[in-house]
């Protein structure tokens, strides 16, 4: 309930008045208006209408309405209808509001929190005051705010709640200001239920707010504001002189007399302190810190206070005189607190220090000791610091020259002096050379002499030796500096040694003939096989194996009597393998001898190998022609089929003027043949001419692809057998005959040609995309400059060389539709033996069109067969362990899954090795 203001007026405001007895007069005549209306009955009385525009109070006449109309309403169907001599109001009554509390007094009602709240009994009287700070420390002179509140049983602070501050006798300081949010409000401050004043110095009446509010201290800064929540209230009060003030918050109103009350401590200090600034001494000398703590506006030394200084890096500092982590010092009567710390460590370093102020307690005026201030300070201690880096070879061989670097470097903060680099000589080794030049030799020690080496700098040095025999030895890196003279120098210095083991590599080495086969005519080649193998404890670097033969033995690469060749590793228990050939090129006993070194040290030889020339037995050129049907459906034809005609030179001589003829039966007609065909269609043959020489063990193949002839009647023949026979005839009178009957076959689907599998890719159920039919793309052994292109789709069957590996590989990730993709390709020879004419061959599938098959760093050219195949030149010789790369360029011309083939064959394997790739090519 609001408390009611009276404003009394007095005469002195409005002067002497009469009393009038007119308005009583007229209050009478009504009154008796209204008796003789009730009598009457209501029926002719009438009052002014009001004036609906506010213009005025009535409207003038006739506007007038009978009174009895003015007890005249509407029910809740519209209709008019009379209530009597009084009126009643023209709407319903709001229905009673829901119980909100059962008979324990909690609400049972969840849609009424509002009127729950309402109804329980008042919070205020039975609330719990919150004071804060309790406890705080501040300077003379300043001002102290104080916040109190009072809570709910709801948790949240209560509104417009009357709150009592009391100073106790015996503290220092007084009030200054109680809050009240109705400040300058003299209207709201008249009307509240709760004043707020500030009776004495020691107390005062405040009121929780009613609004969350800011308190401003008068300056521009937001900083130093602060924020009143919603329920509290404040007071500050200061003190002129040291002391406590004890400050008692009490809630009249509350009901809870041990939770009402709340007493705040405020200790006043008049103190100041000033704290050491971080500070740079160097190493091997004290650092002095200072704390400075005065009272009276620092007029007055703090004697007797106390500063506590301890060290966070005790392991770098510590103080004096005993090497304590913690130091307790009293303020003197200069106001200062001094202690020194030194740095344990010896080197560069640096240390945190921490600072406490204390204030001693006072019995006599109740106050206890107190900790005013906390910081922290840095104490650096700068020092040359010397470090040494050595680095060289760990294994090495009597005789051979090991070089090994070192640096010598200043990595402290101030410059080093006399510095020095020492290096002892192990015995056993011999100086071969040095720089910078000008060191100092003296017994097994060599020095240079450096000077001063200013903070980042460093002087490299490097030293080659050369070891005499075998053992384990240590070469000792010194390096030492100094600064500052006399007995306080700091001295830096830093050993690097380096361990070495010289160890007399233990090679074995062999050279024989390949085979056995030692007897070779003269201009032929013989094949040495060499190994090489590691039989010692060290790994071995850089070893080059030296072949020296007789004049009538020449290598077939260089066709010289010198060959080196380098084994770049080789570890313990490994060997090498390696394959020379030479050319025979006289008669009688020919022998090579081979010697392994390491760094111009020999390490051991291995037995001649030796080759006996012969001379040549007269060759008799020999031919062979064959016909394999391609595929894997044996030799049935449904309603096409590859045929492969492949011409061998089984002679020992060269065979020129090749002719081939090749004829069928009139079930059969030709569809495609190898370029240079001549096509004796009525005749049924088919001619080709090779003018280049085939050489002994070569081959050649030529493909024709045969469909079935329409009989007269249009239809395709279902049964029988057609033939295919095949004719070879050479200058030097080599002939050689064969024929095929293929089985003509009835019912299936086409055949698929290549290499195609049941289930694989480029047959139909396969897991991969399908090839187009000129899958795979590999060129026979027999090409040869000049020689013209391979038909598409001849590549050899079977398991494959076993010698070589083949390797694919993607350059391009992701690939995108029309824009060139590069794939690597590798052919490796992975065996003992050198490999001759060996040929690539790739294709890929319809859509995706070969850019380009470019070697990596040989001078090969390639083939292309068509738009998505392509094959190289013959690489001649293939040694062990070589590898040819290529790069091969393609561009997919829609969004498809499709596969990279290569396929690999040589002259001693023609069965083809194969590799595939799978990518995908998706849009831009």
């Amino acid at each position: 309930m609001e408390s009611r203001h009276e404003v009394t007026r007095t005469p002195k405001d409005f002067g002497p008045r009469r009393r009038s007895a007119r308005p009583l007069l007229i209050v009478r005549l009504l009154s008796l208006s209204v008796v003789a209306f009730i009598l009457s009955g209501c029926q002719t009385l009438t009052i002014p209408r009001i004036d609906p525009t506010g213009q005025r109070i009535f409207l003038p006449d006739p506007y007038r309405v009978g009174l009895s109309d003015v007890f005249t309403h509407t029910d809740r169907n519209g209709q008019p209808t009379r209530s009597g001599i009084f009126p009643e109001p023209s709407y319903q009554a709001p229905p009673p509001p829901p119980a909100c509390l059962d008979g324990s007094g909690s609400c049972k009602n969840p849609l009424c929190k509002s009127c729950c709240s309402r109804l329980l009994a008042d919070k205020g009287d039975r609330g719990q005051l919150l004071l804060t700070p309790t406890n705080i420390v501040a300077p003379v002179g300043g001002e102290v705010v104080l916040l109190a509140g009072i809570c709910g049983e709801d948790g949240y602070l209560l509104t417009k709640e009357p709150l009592e501050w009391m100073l106790s006798p015996d503290s220092v300081g007084t009030f200054l200001e109680v809050g009240d949010d109705l400040k300058g409000k003299p209207l709201h401050q008249w009307h509240a239920k709760v004043k707020v004043e500030k009776r004495d110095v020691d107390f005062a009446k405040g009121r929780t707010s009613s609004k969350e509010t800011t308190i401003t201290r008068g300056s521009e800064c937001r900083d130093d504001d602060l924020v009143l929540k919603k329920g509290q209230t404040w007071i500050s009060l200061s003190s002129p002189s040291e002391g406590v003030s004890r400050v008692t918050a009490l809630a009249p109103d509350s009901e809870v007399w041990d939770r009402r009350r709340q007493t705040a401590n405020i200790y006043w200090i008049d103190a100041r302190w000033v704290f050491p600034e971080p500070q740079t001494v160097l190493s091997g000398q004290p650092a002095t810190l200072v704390t400075q703590v005065s009272q009276a506006e620092g007029f007055v030394a703090a004697q007797g206070w106390e500063v506590v200084y301890r060290s966070l890096n005790p392991e770098v500092a510590r103080f004096l005189p005993n090497g304590a982590e913690v130091a307790s010092v009293k303020v003197d009567d200069n106001a200062r607190a001094t202690v020194q710390v030194q740095n344990i460590s010896g080197a560069a370093n640096t240390a945190i220090i921490a600072m406490e102020v204390i204030r001693p307690a006072r019995p006599t005026e109740k106050m206890a000791a107190l900790t005013l201030a906390r910081g922290q300070s840095i104490v650096t201690w700068s020092a040359p610091k010397i470090m040494v880096q050595a680095g060289g070879p760990e294994f090495g061989v009597p005789g051979q020259t090991m070089t090994y670097g070192a640096s010598i470097a200043n990595v402290g903060d101030v410059a080093a002096e006399n510095v020095a680099l020492n290096v002892d000589i192990p015995f056993g080794m011999e100086i071969v050379s040095f720089t910078p030049e000008g060191p100092r030799l003296l017994g097994q020690q060599l020095t240079w002499q450096i000077g001063q080496l200013p903070p980042g700098q460093k002087q490299d040095v490097t030293l080659v030796l050369r070891p005499k025999g075998d053992g384990d030895v240590r070469l000792i890196f010194t390096g030492r500096g100094v600064s500052g003279a006399g007995p306080g120098a700091i001295v830096a210095e830093d050993v690097r040694p380096i361990n070495i083991r010289i160890e007399r590599p233990q090679v074995q080495a062999t050279m024989v003939p390949a085979d056995g086969v030692g007897q070779v005519e003269v201009g032929q080649e013989v094949l040495f096989n060499v190994v090489v193998a590691n039989t010692g404890r060290n790994a071995l670097n850089n070893l080059r194996i030296n072949v020296v033969s007789d004049p009538g033995l020449q290598e077939v690469r260089s066709n010289e009597n010198r060959v080196e060749q380098t084994i770049p590793f080789l570890g313990p228990g490994q060997r090498r393998e390696l394959a020379l050939r030479y050319i025979v090129r006289r008669e009688g006993q020919l022998a090579a001898r081979l010697t392994v070194f390491s760094n111009e040290v020999e390490l051991g030889r291995a037995a001649d190998a030796f080759a006996r020339g012969m001379q040549p037995v007269p060759k008799v050129p020999a031919v062979s022609v064959d016909l394999v049907a391609k595929g894997n459906q044996g030799n049935t034809i449904v309603d096409r089929r590859e045929v492969a005609v492949i011409v061998t030179n089984r002679g020992q001589t060269p065979i020129t003027g090749m002719q081939l003829e090749v004829s069928y039966d009139p079930s059969l007609d030709p569809n495609q043949a190898t370029s240079g065909v001549q096509d004796l269609r009525n005749e049924r043959r088919l001619l080709w001419n090779a003018p280049s020489a085939i050489l002994p063990g070569d081959r050649k193949e030529f493909a024709i692809d045969f469909i079935l002839a329409r009989q007269p009647n249009g239809q395709l023949p279902t049964t029988g057998q057609a033939s295919i026979r095949a004719s070879v005839k050479t200058d030097q009178q080599a002939t050689a005959n064969n024929g095929l009957a293929l089985v003509i076959g009835s019912g299936g689907g086409p055949v698929m040609p290549g290499n195609s599998q049941p289930g694989g890719v480029g047959q139909p159920g396969g897991g991969g995309p399908i090839l187009p039919n000129n899958s795979p793309v590999l060129p026979n052994n027999s090409v040869t400059p000049g020689g013209g292109s391979v038909m598409p789709g001849l590549g050899g069957q079977g398991g494959g060389n076993s010698n070589l590996s083949l390797e694919i590989s993607r350059d391009t990730d992701p690939i995108y539709v029309n824009q060139p993709s590069v794939f690597t390709i590798t052919i490796r020879n992975v065996s003992n033996q050198e490999e001759r004419r060996v040929v690539l061959g790739v294709a890929v599938p319809e859509n995706v069109l070969i850019d380009g098959l470019s070697p990596v760093g040989q001078n090969l050219n390639s083939l292309y067969n068509g738009t998505g195949s392509a094959n190289t030149e013959p690489i001649q010789f293939l040694r062990p362990g070589e590898a040819f790369t290529w790069k091969l360029r393609v561009t997919a011309r829609l969004p498809m899954e499709f596969t990279v083939r290569a396929q690999a064959i040589t002259e001693a394997q023609p069965a083809p090795i194969q590799k595939d790739l799978t990518a995908r090519a998706i849009p831009n």
